[in-house]
């Protein structure tokens, strides 16, 4: 707060009126954030006024939707409506400002318990974001920024509409949550996958501006055809030269399309399209007070209340740090299981292929660990059923449309890492190589890697071990396609940042320290 006044000041001493009302937002957002909601508003309306004097111009929009804001959170909801349906009104050609009106409106008419209202504003401003999403330069600035900010708007969506099914209100809103909350996970695999660029190459950002520079030139051909005929000709070209660049990338970066423009599956889609006779997709998606999960069949579809995250969340954590203790992990996996799962129907739970779809908290849970229901003889879901993790399962069915091409190979192993000192394979390299972990050597996973390429025809298996566990060898087998992967190495959990967790690979020969396969790594992999 004290910095933005003395900013403050200094737009007022050069007289720049434009930086002056900026500047005013950020002073009354500093008090909105300390709840002195008086001086918050006096901001805004100060902002409002020299935005005001800037004569037909000036776009209003965004001191309106604040002041709303202000009415909003202080409990006026009523009144805060009023104000953004001024700011919505005043925005309709500004959509950086536009989704947040709309959101807050509807956050608003929630509140006042007019549900089919806010789902429509909600749904509005989603639509205003994906808009927006296709046109933004993917700089680290822009998409952190757009990442925070969206974020919050379809899970709220989503909330409303999971809470409009069990309050029976309207038909097919389960079904639009699902494809809400697909919007949401392939968007964030999007900003995921762009901080991982090849060496030495700006292929993402390359890439997205000449799709954007497409879509900007289509835009403006599309309002010159609406108004002269004989613009129609170029549009039909233009328009069928961004279908064949978008049906380029689809091909050659499944991955990406999905997140960028390809079309986000909903229910239906998915059960014709991605699940198998026995596969049961378990998608969840939590907030701090509620969460819901889907499951779905290929015939089935149905979607549970879950117990609240503060009854089960304590149980994650507890039940990770007694994986090595079996009477603890045990009593914390069964109570996990009885409050994700144990309301589910059992016929569903049946299928014997699981893909797992989770966000929040969930992401952390590792389904297969937890113990079977009922099964003295069979400890683990493990060992009843296979398991997938899928970010997006419209990602995934992204990822298995481009795995009808044949692979190169059929297995990768990866096993028993170079970590210390005192393993044999070292012998007489230099002692001032620093060695970071000193984690223990893992001496039978190498016969585990070569029990399982056992499985698979002769020549068709790539196995790593000793100092060849390095980053530059997998990236090389990843450049020749690997149907399986088996990693058998450390993992290293870090709890409070947990893109610093990593699979522990080889010291290098020449040193100095242990490589490192992060979850950014396995992305881009």
């Amino acid at each position: 707060l004290a910095r933005t006044r003395a900013a403050l000041e200094a737009a007022r001493a050069v007289g720049d009126r434009f930086v002056e009302a900026w500047v005013h937002d950020l002073v009354g957002l500093a008090h909105l954030g300390l709840r002195d909601y008086a001086r918050a508003r006096e901001s805004f309306e100060q902002s409002l006024t020299l935005r005001r004097a800037q004569g037909k111009t000036a776009d209003l929009t965004r001191s309106l939707m604040y002041l709303g804001r202000v009415e909003l959170e202080r409990g006026n909801p009523a009144r805060s409506v009023e104000t953004f349906n001024e700011a919505v009104a005043q925005g309709r050609d500004d959509r950086a400002v536009l989704w947040a009106a709309l959101y807050y409106r509807g956050r608003a008419q929630w509140g006042l318990g007019r549900r089919q209202l806010a789902i429509e504003d909600l749904r509005a401003a989603v639509d205003v974001l994906e808009s927006i999403r296709l046109r933004l330069v993917p700089t680290d600035a822009l998409r952190v920024q757009f990442q925070v900010s969206s974020s919050e708007v379809y899970a709220a969506l989503a909330d409303l509409l999971c809470e409009t099914h069990f309050a029976g209100d309207r038909a097919g809103a389960a079904a639009e949550a699902f494809h809400v909350v697909e919007l949401a996970r392939a968007q964030g695999l999007r900003a995921l996958i762009e901080q991982r660029q090849p060496d030495g190459a700006h292929w993402q950002t390359s890439r997205w501006m000449r799709y954007r520079d497409r879509l900007a030139r289509l835009e403006a051909t599309r309002a010159r055809a609406a108004a002269d005929p004989e613009w129609r000709p170029r549009l039909a070209a233009q328009e069928a030269e961004v279908r064949d660049f978008e049906a380029r990338l689809r091909l050659e970066e499944p991955v990406f399309s999905s997140g960028v423009f390809a079309p986000v599956l909903g229910l239906d889609q998915t059960q014709r399209e991605v699940l198998g006779p026995e596969d049961l997709l378990l998608s969840f998606h939590v907030r701090e007070k509620a969460a819901y999960a889907w499951a779905v069949t290929r015939t089935e579809a149905r979607i549970y209340r879950l117990p609240p995250p503060s009854s089960w969340r304590g149980q994650i954590r507890r039940f990770l740090e007694a994986l090595d203790s079996p009477a603890e992990r045990n009593a914390a996996g069964s109570r996990l299981y009885g409050a994700l799962l144990g309301g589910l129907d059992p016929a569903l739970l049946a299928k014997h292929h699981w893909i797992i779809a989770a966000d929040g908290d969930l992401v952390s849970l590792p389904f297969c660990a937890l113990p079977a229901p009922g099964e003295a003889a069979k400890r683990y879901l493990v060992e009843q059923r296979s398991f997938s993790y899928a970010p997006s399962v419209s990602i995934l069915h992204s990822l298995n449309q481009r795995g009808i091409e044949p692979y190169q190979y059929e297995f990768l192993g990866l096993a028993d890492p170079v970590f210390n000192r005192a393993d044999p394979r070292w012998d007489g390299r230099p002692p001032s190589i620093e060695v970071a972990e000193g984690l223990p050597r893992l001496i039978s996973s190498e016969p585990e890697i070569r029990a399982a390429a056992r499985l698979f025809p002769p020549g068709r298996s790539t196995l790593l071990t000793g100092f060849d566990v390095s980053e530059a060898r997998l990236r090389r087998s990843a450049e020749q396609s690997h149907r399986y992967w088996h990693l058998s190495s450390h993992v290293v959990v870090d709890a409070e940042r947990p893109n610093h967790s990593f699979v522990a690979l080889s010291i290098p020969r020449q040193g100095p320290r242990m490589e490192k396969l992060t979850p950014l790594d396995i992305a881009w992999l």
